[in-house]
């Protein structure tokens, strides 16, 4: 068996825990002479296998069925890249419990680049919303790569934020990457696949369990040099990533709020235990040793075409759902969604966390 296809194989183990991973390729000495051990060789050597991972363990010990996976991976256009291949983000291969190996759909960006982590809460207020998609812009624009996991709320609207900067964006999901959760950032997804990366160490076609989404962040704060916060209740997931990022070395900001607002107890908690507080994209690029006056991203000029030239004339700062503007406009239901992501992306028009688009300029 290729070694390649081998780590392929452990990224399919997704019954055992990363640790336990770790310590049978170390008894066996590399993935490939793993690949050769029945359940049995591993349960004498002294590990403790639960039903479900013999099962999964046999049941991946296909080399046949793993070669037909990895080529309709790679027509589906997706890459998978171990973590001994130059690919391979060198920054996450820094920390201690590294992925095997990333499932990488999109163009690859500069990861050597600087980077910035932003999380958050999924059920953000406007104020979160509004500096998710100002920071993820504003850093995009200063040549950042900009790291998130995809979800609702902050995650999101950093992503599109990023896309807005004209910068680039890694979104981490928890299940595979041809599979775009949740469904309501449809079009970041679509979006990521031109002007992005989606990135995730689960194999193809798995739907996301709870469980996934610690183990996922793990891979934002490793991908990234600091790590924002923004908006988090006390028992937010973004704390969580917190953690990991204090563990891994990175430095973490945390976005003020008002006293008493529970979208900002987590973020003023974490101020308040070490935390460095956010206040401007300035305060991140000057951690990061980075020039604050200009942009480091060549910002194309702005050109639309006629059906972006007319929906874009019937939007204000007042909401407008897409209804309203197929009624006014005319424009088919089944080509208003992609004009609407042109002008998001080109950072004309944002999607309101009630609903409806506004011109941001």
């Amino acid at each position: 068996m290729e070694r390649k296809l081998a780590f392929f194989f452990l990224n399919h183990l997704t019954a055992f825990p990363h640790e336990k991973l770790e310590k049978m390729t170390a008894l066996s000495g590399d993935p490939e002479e793993l690949f050769l051990l029945h359940t049995e060789d591993l349960l004498k050597a002294g590990f403790l296998l639960s039903i479900a991972e013999c099962a999964q363990y046999e049941a991946c010990r296909d080399e046949e069925k793993l070669r037909i996976m990895y080529e309709e991976m790679q027509e589906k256009g997706i890459r998978y890249v171990t973590r001994e291949e130059e690919e391979y983000p060198k920054r996450l291969s820094e920390i201690e419990d590294a992925p095997f190996g990333l499932f990488l759909l999109g163009p690859s960006p500069d990861w050597n680049a600087p980077s910035a982590g932003i999380v958050g809460s999924r059920r953000c207020t406007a104020y979160g919303r509004d500096m998710a998609s100002f920071f993820g812009r504003e850093l995009a624009r200063k040549g950042l790569l900009i790291v998130s996991g995809m979800a609702l709320g902050v995650d999101g609207y950093a992503g599109r934020g990023a896309l807005q900067g004209h910068g680039r964006h890694a979104a981490v999901l928890g299940g595979g990457v041809d599979v775009c959760y949740p469904r309501e950032n449809i079009d970041l997804y679509t979006a990521l696949k031109e002007q992005g990366v989606v990135v995730s160490e689960r194999p193809l076609g798995r739907q996301a369990m709870p469980y996934d989404f610690p183990i996922r962040n793990r891979i934002i704060s490793g991908l990234s040099d600091v790590l924002l916060i923004i908006e988090a209740a006390p028992n937010s997931g973004s704390l969580i990533t917190a953690e990991l990022a204090n563990r891994q070395g990175r430095e973490v900001f945390s976005l003020p709020g008002r006293a008493g607002d529970r979208m900002s107890e987590g973020t003023n908690r974490l101020i308040r235990d070490g935390a460095q507080i956010l206040l401007s994209p300035e305060d991140v690029l000057q951690r990061l040793g980075l020039q604050v006056g200009t942009d480091t991203v060549n910002r194309p000029r702005v050109r639309l075409n006629e059906l972006e030239k007319l929906l874009f004339e019937e939007l204000g700062r007042s909401p407008v759902d897409t209804e309203t503007l197929h009624q006014r406009t005319g424009i088919p239901f089944t080509v208003l969604p992609e004009i609407l992501i042109s002008l998001e992306i080109k950072g004309l028009i944002k999607k309101e966390a009630a609903g409806g688009y506004t011109r941001v300029v």
